[in-house]
C-alpha cells in the first residue's frame, strides 16, 4: 500500500513538471536569455527597416517620442500613400525647392528700404504707332513721355530708358533682359507701359496683342531674386481704342501654386542664412500695377495734352512724394482723375464721360521716397 501510494505521488509530480514545462518553458527561457548585444540592437534594425521603408515609399511623416512613458515611446513613423486623383495632381504641380534670398528688409518693417545706392531702373514702353493701321496712332504719347521722364528721372532719380514701338518679341525680350540684370544695389523697379489695350490686360504692341502678365510676371521672386522684399512698380496707360477692334475678353484666375521664396534678414552671410531663415513671402509680393481705368472701360488722351492719368500721376508725385507714401499718392491721383476731369468729344455719346484709376497691390510696407543723392 505505502509502495504504490509513493508511485502515484511520483507519476503525479512527473505530470506536474511536464506539463509546466510545456506551459512556461519558453516564457522562461526568453526571461532567462541574456541581454546580449544582438537583442539589444533589435529595436535599432527595426527602425533601419522602417527608415528603408520609407526611403522606397515616396512620403512620410516621422515623430520623435523618446521621452514617452506609454507604448510608444519609440521613434515612430507615418507612411503615406496618396490616391490616384493626388497622384494626378502632383505630377501636375510638382514640388519646386524653396528659393533662399537675402532680403533688405527686416520681416517686421514697416517701410521699404530706399537707402540703397540708386533709386533703379524706370522703362517707358511707348506705343505711338501700329501695323494695324494709321487709326491705331497714339498722338500725343510722347507728352507724356517727357513727364514722366522729367518726374521720375529728374526728381526720384531713376533711370529712365524709353523703348518706342516694340514688337511683342521685343518686349519679351526686353523683359527677361531687365529681369536678369543685376538690382542689388537698386531700392526699386518701374515700367509704364503706353498702349492700346482691350479687358483683361491684354495690351497691344507695334505687331500684335499680348498679356500684362507676361511682362510683370518675369520680375517674381523665382525669377529675380535681386527685386526680392523690394518694390515692383507697373504703371499701364492701355483701356482706349479704335471702337471698330473692341474684342471682349475672359480670363481665369488659374490654377497655379505659389511656392514662396525664402529670406533671411539684411546684416547675416549667405553661409548664415540656413541656420536664421525666418520667414518665407509670397514669389509675387511687392507688386504695384496700376491701371488708368477700371477693366472694360476708356481711357481718355489728348493729341496735344498726353494722358488724364498720366499727367496728373507725375504732378501729384511731384508735389507730394517727400511726405506721401505711394499708396497715398495712388488715392490722391485717383481722386483727382474721377472727380476733376470728364472728356471733350465731338460724338455725343464719348463726350463728358467719366474715368476711375484702378490700382492692384500686393506691397507689404510703404513706399516712401527718400531723397537721393545724384552724385552716387
Amino acid at each position: 500500500m505505502v509502495v504504490f501510494f509513493f508511485c502515484v505521488l511520483s507519476f503525479t509530480r512527473t505530470a506536474i513538471a511536464i506539463l509546466s514545462s510545456r506551459l512556461f518553458g519558453a516564457v522562461d527561457r526568453r526571461l532567462q536569455q541574456p541581454r546580449d548585444k544582438d537583442s539589444r540592437n533589435t529595436m535599432d534594425d527595426q527602425r533601419s527597416m522602417v527608415r528603408h521603408a520609407t526611403s522606397t515609399s515616396g512620403s512620410m511623416d516621422q515623430a520623435s517620442t523618446r521621452n514617452s512613458k506609454d507604448s510608444d515611446s519609440t521613434d515612430t513613423s507615418m507612411f503615406y500613400s496618396p490616391r490616384q486623383d493626388e497622384d494626378d495632381h502632383i505630377s501636375r504641380h510638382p514640388h519646386k525647392p524653396t528659393i533662399l534670398v537675402k532680403s533688405p528688409v527686416m520681416k517686421d518693417d514697416t517701410h521699404y528700404n530706399m537707402n540703397h545706392k540708386r533709386r533703379g531702373r524706370c522703362v517707358i514702353l511707348n506705343h505711338r504707332k501700329f501695323e494695324m493701321g494709321p487709326d491705331w496712332n497714339r498722338k500725343g504719347s510722347e507728352v507724356d513721355v517727357l513727364k514722366i521722364t522729367s518726374v521720375f528721372q529728374n526728381v526720384l532719380g531713376f533711370d529712365v530708358i524709353t523703348h518706342d514701338d516694340l514688337t511683342t518679341e521685343q518686349i519679351m525680350d526686353t523683359a527677361k533682359r531687365l529681369s536678369e540684370e543685376d538690382h542689388k544695389d537698386n531700392d526699386c523697379f518701374c515700367m509704364f507701359i503706353l498702349t492700346h489695350g482691350t479687358t483683361s490686360d491684354t495690351l497691344y504692341s507695334k505687331d500684335c496683342p499680348y498679356s500684362l502678365k507676361t511682362v510683370w510676371q518675369k520680375f517674381t521672386g523665382d525669377h529675380c531674386q535681386t527685386l526680392v522684399g523690394k518694390p515692383k512698380l507697373f504703371f499701364v496707360q492701355a483701356a482706349e481704342k479704335p471702337d471698330d477692334i473692341y474684342v471682349g475678353l475672359q480670363a481665369c484666375r488659374g490654377d497655379s501654386y505659389d511656392s514662396g521664396v525664402g529670406v533671411y534678414n539684411a546684416g547675416y552671410s549667405e553661409t548664415d542664412s540656413v541656420a536664421i531663415v525666418s520667414y518665407k513671402i509670397p514669389t509675387h509680393a511687392d507688386f504695384l500695377i496700376a491701371h488708368s481705368t477700371v477693366d472694360g472701360f476708356y481711357s481718355w488722351r489728348s493729341t496735344t495734352e498726353g494722358t488724364v492719368y498720366v499727367q496728373q500721376l507725375c504732378e501729384v508725385i511731384e508735389e507730394h512724394w517727400q511726405t506721401h507714401d505711394l499708396a497715398e499718392m495712388m488715392t490722391v491721383t485717383a481722386r483727382l482723375v474721377a472727380n476733376e476731369y470728364k472728356s471733350v468729344h465731338h460724338l455725343p455719346d464719348k463726350h463728358e464721360q467719366k474715368q476711375m484709376p484702378s490700382t492692384t497691390s500686393t506691397l507689404t510696407r510703404k513706399l516712401l521716397f527718400t531723397k537721393k543723392d545724384k552724385t552716387a
